[in-house]
């Protein structure tokens, strides 16, 4: 009797320190596990961060060309309200010297008409009125 109960013993014994094993196995593994989990979201985070900062020197970089195309598009603006009125100036001109034109024929037609063709019809006017 003695024998199984010290038999007992050790297989009591053995049990716990088996149970202590697993233990100590499952809090290596937990431990593991959490490290690795530690690790991975470490790595997650550096590369998030990386992309945060790519993205915001893309934006810096599109910032610059926004910009540019506004500074091109004030010039354009400039150049389009100058040419208007150069247009404008221009038209003005070349109505002034129709016009001149137009007066300047009118005067040559008025002047190439003899006196002596004008003057019979002021009389024939003049002698139709006072005849009646």
């Amino acid at each position: 009797m003695a024998f199984q109960k010290k038999r007992q013993q050790e297989i009591v014994t053995e049990n716990s320190v088996s149970d202590e094993q697993s233990q100590t196995k499952s809090q290596t593994t937990n431990a593991n596990q959490s490290q690795t989990a530690n690790h991975e979201v470490c790595d997650l985070v550096g590369v998030l961060q990386t992309t945060v900062d790519t993205l915001q020197a893309q934006l810096a970089v599109k910032d610059e060309q926004i910009r540019e195309l506004n500074a091109r598009l004030a010039e354009c603006s400039t150049a389009l309200l100058a040419a208007q009125e150069t247009a404008r100036a221009a038209q003005a001109l070349h109505a002034g010297t129709i016009q001149q034109q137009l007066s300047d024929g009118e005067d040559r037609v008025a002047a190439s008409v003899p006196e002596e063709q004008a003057a019979p019809n002021k009389r024939r006017w003049f002698n139709r009125f006072f005849r009646r």
